[in-house]
């Protein structure tokens, strides 16, 4: 979290949750979401529920991009499969 995003956009981050983001085993960013507080409406916190979702979206994302690093490592296109 960084306020001067915040400041950039003219949001104010009411409720944030990350979840660590690997390709090829290795540690490479993270994944997030961000929810913006609105004037005269209550923000709901995520919940272990979006963690859960965010940890499977990260973990599909993830296995996507390796196996197309790996179609194009081995130069293998989908008819070849």
């Amino acid at each position: 979290y960084d306020t001067s995003v915040d400041r950039q956009t003219g949001n104010t981050t009411a409720a944030m949750v990350a979840v660590p983001f690997y390709l090829g085993a290795t540690l490479r960013g993270v994944v997030s979401l961000v929810r913006y507080r609105r004037e005269g409406t209550p923000t709901p916190p995520f919940d272990a529920h979006h963690l859960i979702e965010l940890q499977r979206l990260s973990s599909i994302l993830s296995r996507l991009l390796s196996h197309r690093a790996l179609q194009i490592i081995l130069d293998l296109q989908d008819s070849d499969l």
